[in-house]
């Protein structure tokens, strides 16, 4: 069977499911799939420039400290 045959099979099986639970798991892994295949690994360069970055930033005080953040994520 060619992709093509097997896709609209699949399409085909997807329109009947009604089980929600199914659907939702379905979803969960096309969706962390599509994110998987878009990331790719940093250059060791980039790793570099992120550290100096980040750790002058924490130099610069732009931190936000545990506290701050429990507070504002109780608003979410």
């Amino acid at each position: 069977m060619n992709i093509h045959a097997r896709k609209l099979t699949l399409i085909e099986y997807l329109s009947r499911l009604q089980n929600e639970k199914m659907i939702s798991k379905l979803e969960k892994l096309i969706y962390s799939e599509a994110y998987e295949s878009n990331l790719k690994p940093m250059t060791m360069s980039e790793f570099y420039a992120r550290a100096a970055a980040s750790e002058k930033a924490i130099k610069e005080g732009q931190v936000t400290s545990v506290e701050d953040l429990e507070k504002e994520s109780e608003n979410w």
